[in-house]
């Protein structure tokens, strides 16, 4: 196993500094100097560690002023599936689900985009829900999701008023497999924006994903909206690459 980084070391710990609240959101944190006094390493390091801290959205740096503790975001992690309420408590709010609408039909009584995301019949039923997702009382998500209802029979209204993922796991027995995405920033519409208490116009991060419960099997699909302010994607990259160019498309 490889050692962990100095640097690595150091950012957990202050991490855990704040985690123990010893410093809170607004808070003036430690300078680079103090950094560097506090754990007996370089300034080049403590700045590295700084500088890690303000790009994953934990501190903020303001011209002329310092670096301040940012409030807690809630980390939309890029590698693995996780729920919002997992997500949720692992930053230390109290997720709370509204559900909005609840609905069953058949395939035909809903896009073509649903019904191509799901690879379904056009007789195949599906069960349409909107929820707004909170996280201590404040709207942080409108998620509107399809789900085919002849792997999951009989749900309703009230298994959706919660996790999903666990009503899906515990109930239905499914080992979820993981999900396609594609993440762009749009504006957000009307009854999206009146969801998430924002004035209008405003931008989302919006999530059109497809959830798998093994490699070739579709269960969901979904369109979800998150407030930006409240929200961070968060991913980490290994080391660069130069034989093949990075996937994706230029819009």
């Amino acid at each position: 196993m490889k050692p962990v980084p100095v640097y690595s070391k150091i950012k957990q710990e202050l991490k855990d500094l704040m985690d123990q609240g010893m410093y809170e959101a607004g808070d003036k944190f430690l300078t680079e100097r103090d950094v560097a006094a506090k754990f007996s390493t370089s300034r080049i390091t403590a700045n590295k560690v700084l500088s890690a801290l303000v790009a994953e959205g934990v501190l903020e740096y303001r011209l002329g002023v310092g670096t301040f503790v940012r409030p807690r975001t809630i980390d939309y992690d890029l590698k693995s599936l996780t729920s919002f309420t997992a997500q949720c408590l692992r930053a230390g709010k109290e997720p709370g689900t509204v559900v909005l609408e609840f609905t069953s039909g058949k395939a035909t009584e809903f896009s073509a985009d649903v019904i191509e995301n799901l690879h379904c019949g056009k007789l195949d039923r599906i069960y349409r829900m909107v929820r707004v997702r909170t996280a201590d009382g404040v709207p942080v998500i409108y998620e509107e999701r399809f789900l085919l209802a002849g792997f999951c029979p009989g749900l309703k209204f009230q298994d959706v008023n919660g996790s999903l993922f666990s009503t899906l796991e515990e109930r239905f027995g499914f080992s979820l497999y993981g999900s396609e995405e594609m993440i762009t920033a749009v504006v957000a519409p009307s009854d999206v924006a009146k969801a998430l208490e924002m004035t209008e116009p405003s931008a989302v991060l919006e999530v059109k994903a497809v959830g798998f419960i093994d490699a070739e099997t579709r269960l969901w699909y979904e369109v979800t909206r998150y407030h930006p302010e409240h929200y961070a994607f968060f991913n980490w990259l290994g080391p660069l690459r130069r034989t093949q160019p990075a996937e994706g498309a230029l819009r």
